[in-house]
């Protein structure tokens, strides 16, 4: 009786720490979502003041939903929504509250699009400081699931904050990349998914080297709207058709609303990969699809770029790729 006993603490602290389930935990089948995202600068937030976060559970949280793995997913996120509200609000408020500037998307539940000026009058020091978390408090199971569920979309394509609030650049050697020159030649940061976060998410062509850390460039330049640094690499995105296929691959293979959304904006030779492209995530006629981008000329890869880059930016974070998946 007693070993049964400790066995079964033993697998309730696993499933507490991993998300798994107690079946799972009890037979030894737990998995884990690695590399887990640094979260403790959650607690830097003023979204729940002088409240104690699980950082290391909305990292848990967030690597799940980078794998899409959806019970592990499930489970986190319901202890999240009940027992955790303070991480809830950081965890949205990193979102809707330091990208006031952006907007609200438009597919967001009537519970975010009343929650996020909360979120937005505490950035902007013009609010009470708790009552955006006291209104997370307040919220059913359900409500909160929304408002989480609507932050895990930004959060399951890149970490929703500046570059340089992340990863503080040193005064003496500023890591690559951080801040990035533009065009212009003015020194200046833009939003950026976190470092790697596009590998195995943009669809690919076995066989073709995508450029991750362009395509992250590009991406984060369409989110921050900078027209002189997206100019500065289309070309580069161009020339390089793999990264260009997994770019407008994300987008059109997948989003089908985004697909009928662009499509008419977009060239006839753009129109028709669309077409030839659209619907074909996880079936064998992807490949095919992707390497057709290779066939373009660069007038017409061009304005595919620029259809898939609408997209994009129209999207922000919210909208996540996939990898190349067969029938």
């Amino acid at each position: 009786m007693v070993k049964n006993q400790r066995k079964k603490a033993r697998d309730r602290k696993r499933a507490e720490t991993t998300g798994a389930s107690r079946a799972s935990a009890a037979t030894g089948k737990v998995h884990r979502h690695e590399p887990l995202p640094e979260m403790a600068w959650l607690g830097e937030l003023p979204y729940a003041p002088g409240r104690d976060l699980d950082t290391r559970l909305a990292a848990r949280l967030v690597a799940a939903c980078r794998a899409a793995c959806q019970p592990c997913q499930t489970s986190l996120a319901e202890r999240i929504c009940t027992e955790h509200r303070p991480t809830l609000a950081a965890l949205a408020g990193a979102v809707y509250g330091e990208l006031a500037g952006r907007g609200i998307d438009a597919v967001v539940s009537p519970t975010t699009r009343s929650w996020a000026p909360l979120a937005q009058a505490v950035k902007g020091g013009q609010g009470d400081d708790g009552a955006a978390l006291a209104a997370v408090e307040a919220m059913s199971d359900a409500a909160a699931s929304e408002l989480l569920q609507d932050a895990l979309d930004h959060w399951t394509v890149g970490t929703p904050l500046s570059a340089d609030l992340v990863h503080p650049p040193a005064e003496a050697a500023p890591p690559p990349g951080r801040p990035r020159p533009s065009a212009a030649g003015t020194t200046h940061s833009h939003l950026e998914p976190d470092t790697g976060l596009l590998e195995g998410m943009l669809p690919y062509v076995p066989g073709w080297l995508i450029d991750y850390d362009l395509a992250t460039r590009v991406v984060s330049v369409c989110w921050a709207g900078c027209e002189s640094c997206q100019e500065a690499l289309v070309s580069r995105v161009v020339a390089d058709r793999a990264t260009l296929a997994g770019l407008a691959g994300a987008i059109f293979l997948t989003l089908p609303r985004t697909a009928r959304r662009n499509a008419p904006s977009a060239g006839p030779a753009a129109r028709a990969w669309i077409e030839q492209a659209h619907g074909t995530a996880f079936t064998s006629r992807a490949e095919a699809a992707l390497r057709a981008v290779a066939e373009l000329n660069d007038e017409d890869a061009t304005d595919l770029l620029d259809a898939s880059l609408d997209g994009w930016a129209n999207s922000g974070a919210a909208q996540a790729g996939i990898g190349l998946l067969g029938d």
